[in-house]
């Protein structure tokens, strides 16, 4: 499942984190979502950036392979 982008401000959009189901993987869902949304938005002159886990080397190696950079880590810290 893929969501719509979220505008950081009129340059930049956020391209939304998805999910694809255990069974399904493998088989270039996520690709085909991401990559054309994302080309589609880099053609308008947006800047595109996509948070993900760096636990997770499956999706960034799809998000590399279709031309993002790492460029920051991000963390989040909750105080009670």
């Amino acid at each position: 499942a893929l969501r719509h982008p979220k505008r950081v401000n009129r340059l930049i959009l956020v391209v939304p984190r998805g999910y694809t189901p255990p069974q399904p993987r493998g088989r270039g869902y996520a690709t085909a979502c991401v990559e054309p949304q994302s080309r589609l938005l880099a053609e308008r002159g947006l800047g595109c950036v996509l948070y993900t886990q760096l636990s997770n080397p499956t999706s960034n190696a799809i998000y590399q392979r279709i031309g993002y950079e790492p460029i920051a880590e991000v963390l989040t810290y909750r105080f009670a």
